[in-house]
């Protein structure tokens, strides 16, 4: 049985906002655990969304999904590199996604790692009332990058580092990036690994490099987004 689950979320505030729905479909601990990796969505069904944002894995975790505002980024492994196709003609197994039309900007003052840059979401979120799971963005510098893109499965019960370390693995530093991220205490298995707080992949600035954030450092001078309207 396919592992879907549909979260709509109600912001609320002082002054009424729209529902805002965060869509996951698939399950981490049903691939992790159970080695289940069937193609859960077709992304040709999200085609027509308006300021669409995604981010997942491919059926039998042949390559990494994101999707920017509409423009959708499928990598896969090639060999001893990657290759990226702009199009929405693949399968997904694990998919979380939203539409967001407006972005509020906050300046990130100082050096971020990972568990920071999470304690900085969900204050700008629990001032914004916005609920879990929490959509955001970072654009700007990363001082430290690691990723990976997945190329198929290791097996059931395999850790991320295994998925990570079997297939397309790099680490960067002082790379110009923009970081599409899902923020949620509560969603541990489900669209977070266990321990973690968030689901990240990033884009390259110039557009030639997406995959899996494993860890990040953002570099001072960067800028969060979180959302303002839907």
């Amino acid at each position: 049985m396919k592992n879907i689950i549909i979260i709509t979320i109600l912001l609320t505030s002082c002054t009424p906002k729209e529902v805002a729905e965060v869509n996951i479909v698939g399950e981490l601990r049903a691939i992790m655990r159970e080695n289940k990796t069937e193609a859960n969505i077709n992304l040709l069904d999200l085609k027509e969304e308006e300021h669409l944002y995604a981010l997942g894995a491919l059926e039998g975790l042949a390559g990494e999904v994101l999707i920017m505002d509409s423009n959708p980024m499928i990598s896969k492994v090639k060999g001893d590199s990657f290759a990226i196709v702009n199009n929405y003609d693949a399968k997904a197994t694990l998919l979380v996604y939203t539409q967001v039309k407006d972005w509020d900007s906050f300046d990130i003052n100082e050096d971020l790692m990972l568990g920071e840059l999470e304690e900085f979401v969900n204050e700008k979120a629990m001032q914004a009332k916005l609920a879990e799971p929490i959509p955001f963005l970072v654009k700007g510098t990363a001082s430290k990058l690691n990723w990976h893109i997945v190329n198929g499965s290791p097996g059931a019960n395999a850790t991320h580092e295994d998925h990570a370390s079997s297939g397309f693995n790099r680490e960067w530093n002082d790379a110009e990036v923009e970081i599409l991220g899902f923020y949620s205490q509560t969603h541990h298995g489900v669209m977070t690994h266990h321990g973690e707080n968030s689901h990240l992949h990033f884009l390259s600035r110039n557009g030639s490099a997406t995959g899996h954030v494993d860890e990040v450092l953002i570099k001072k001078g960067s800028f969060l987004f979180i959302p303002k309207s839907y």
